[in-house]
Order: C-alpha cells, then structure tokens, then sequence
C-alpha cells in the first residue's frame, strides 16, 4: 500500500542518523515476532528507536504530506490534512470524558486523499480512559508499532464512503485498558466490563492486518498488578485487587487455564456507516484471549454478507478461555453470511482449519477439546453459527 523502511538502520542512515549507535535490524516482515517490553527497552524490535532522542511537545501542526519525527506527543492528535508521517513518536494523550474516539483520530472525509502513516511510533497513555482507543478511523498504515493500554487497540471506521484502506503491519498490540464499571449506560456501557477488542471493525471494507502480535491480558488501571505480562512479553500473571474477580473466567470448569473474560482479537460487525468486509488477516500470533478472530454478519447496521475474507497462517497460543459446550474455544469464529477463504459455509458447528492457522506448539497444555485432545501443535477448529440470510 505505501513504501515503508522495513531495515531499520538503513531508514536511519538515510535521515541522518548514525547506525552505528543501534543494533543491528533483523526483522523480516511476517517472520519475526514483534517485542515490545515496555518503553525504552533495548530488547524491543517495535515502537519507538532505543536511544535516540525525542522532543516533547503538546501538538504538531499539520500540512498535507508533512513528516513528524522524534516527538512525544501528550496531546489528542485528530489528523485533519491526508498524507501525513509520524515517525519515532510517542503518544500518551489521556482522556476521561464522555465521548469516545482515539488518541489518534482519522475520521475527516480528506484523508480518503492519502492514508496517514505510522512508523516505529508507541501509543501509551499515562491515565488510560475507559472511552479511547489507539488509532480510530480510517486511512492509515501502521508499521513497527506498540500499542498498549487503550480500551481498543484499533477502531476501524469510515463515515464518509465504505472504503477504510487499513494497514497494520509487524505492531504489537495488547495489554489493554480494562474497567469493571465501563459506565452502564446504554449507549456505551458493558455491565460486564470492557470487552477490549484489538481491532473493532465497526464500519467498512478494506484492512489488512499481518505480521503482528496480538497479547490479550488485560492491563487494570485501577489496579496495575491485577494482570501483568511476563518478562517475555507472552504470558501474564494474575493477582486480585480492587474488588476485580472478572479477571478470571466465570466457567468453573477452565478457572485455572483462563484469561481476562470478553476480549476478540479481531472483531468485525457493521455497527455504523457501511457494511464490513474484504479483510486479509494473515501471520499473527494471538496470545491470550478469549476469542480470537471473529466475524458477525449482524450489527448495528443490520445484516449483511462479509465477502472476501482471508484468514491464514496464523498462530494462536499462551491460555485461552474456556466457554464450555462441546466447542469450548473459539479462535476463530463467523457465520454462515461470512465468505472466508472462498468458503460460505451453510451448517452450523466447528470444523478443521486447512490454511495453517495453529495453535502454538507451547500453548497451555490445559488447553483440551470435549473429547480430552491437547490442542497443542494442531490445527484450529474453525467455529461456524447459523444465521438467517439478509
């Protein structure tokens, strides 16, 4: 879609600054893992360079095409002229306030002109909110970068025509923001919490999502040792605090092998605008969630066919919840108005991935189908339900 610097040194070398002050880059595109640890992290191959300096300041000003570098960002950005670059930017604007949207906002019909661009960039409030995500809107490419403690990692949405021209590439994305109250109003509210989606495709067609790591623990702000990541950036520990026991799974039978309750890597649905759909999603890891990959041919909107679905080559690994019934998992999950992989399936039940979409070979060994078969190293099952057609 754009022409992006996947070597990081050479990107450096040829702005100015030396390579001979960083590591070597051997990330490969859909190969590599993306790590990010925390920021500043000289183990990170994502988000913002390791020891080179940033300005901080409250706003950019904006002019079609320009290029942002080596800043720390602390206030809202809403882009407002297409075309733009930030690079080596750290965003850690806070919110608590009735509306919602992104630290990053895309949503004016100009930048249908020319996609906004994201490189080597972190999104990490300081005082997370309960209504912001990371990047909201539409028209952007987001490569090599860290995302972290939102309430969704992605909104991808368009008002002003169905196409949303999406592009995360080689990010890492997780530990999201999670609120027991979320506010119960009816117009946002979840009684049961935030449900923390990675990308929540509410609107529109067009995203590709690929080589990106998915990490699907929670992060509590109101209690920040309720859930932490393991050194490795993997795994997560959980520890009560501050009344918070929906951390842990509400089904008796999987309360030691789950994780945070209602949480969809990839959760597609038309809940405003436009109807959803031409989506590539292909080698990511999923770590951590409850369901992974989901498509709902009923939203907001009403109901519609996703056509032109792509889901492979994905690894999904680390603790997942266990729903109960005879599927018990669910890492990927449609109905039968969903078109994926050139298949519109027409019963309902789960069936055996054929495009190498795994489990992880290291997945929690607690893992088990009805039947008592360790999922480790196999395929998915695919999980299919019936819906009436529109």
């Amino acid at each position: 879609m754009i022409d992006v610097w996947h070597v990081q040194n050479e990107a450096l070398v040829k702005r100015g600054i030396s390579a001979s002050a960083l590591p070597t880059d051997t990330f490969v595109m859909d190969t590599t893992r993306p790590i990010w640890l925390g920021t500043n992290n000289p183990s990170n191959n994502v988000g913002c360079h390791y020891g080179v300096p940033r300005s901080t300041v409250a706003s950019v000003t904006q002019a079609t095409g320009k290029v942002h570098e080596n800043l720390n960002i602390t206030g809202q950005v809403t882009i407002t002229q297409p075309g733009q670059t930030f690079r080596n930017c750290r965003f850690t604007y806070s919110y608590v306030g009735d509306s919602g949207g992104g630290t990053v906002y895309m949503m004016a019909a100009i930048l249908n002109d020319g996609p906004t661009t994201f490189e080597f960039c972190e999104i990490e409030p300081n005082n997370p909110g309960d209504r912001y995500n990371g990047l909201y809107g539409h028209d952007f490419v987001a490569t090599r970068c860290a995302i972290t403690k939102t309430v969704d990692g992605i909104g991808a949405y368009n008002s002003s025509r169905q196409a949303l021209n999406i592009e995360i590439a080689g990010c890492w994305i997780g530990h999201l923001a999670w609120f027991d109250d979320d506010r119960p109003e009816a117009t946002f509210g979840h009684n049961d919490g935030t449900h923390n989606d990675g990308i929540q495709n509410g609107s529109g067609a067009g995203v590709s999502v690929h080589g990106t790591f998915w990490q699907g623990a929670k992060y509590n702000p109101l209690n920040p040792t309720n859930s932490t990541i393991t050194s490795d950036g993997m795994g997560f520990t959980l520890q009560p605090g501050n009344n918070v026991t929906p951390l842990t799974n509400n089904s008796p039978t999987a309360a030691q092998y789950s994780n945070v309750q209602q949480s969809q890597c990839y959760l597609g649905a038309a809940d405003a605008y436009f109807p959803v759909g031409n989506i590539e999603y292909h080698h990511n890891w999923l770590w951590n969630f409850s369901t992974g990959f989901k498509l709902s041919s009923i939203g907001g909107l009403g109901t519609f066919v996703i056509d032109n679905v792509s889901v492979h080559d994905n690894i999904f690994g680390g603790s997942w919840v266990n729903d109960g019934f005879s599927q018990r998992y669910y890492p990927i999950r449609y109905d039968t108005n969903c078109i994926v992989n050139g298949v519109r399936r027409s019963t309902a039940g789960p069936f055996t991935d054929t495009w190498n979409n795994r489990w992880d070979e290291n997945a929690n060994p607690g893992i088990k189908y009805a039947d008592g078969t360790v999922v480790a190293g196999s395929p998915i099952r695919h999980r299919v339900d019936i819906v009436a057609a529109p």
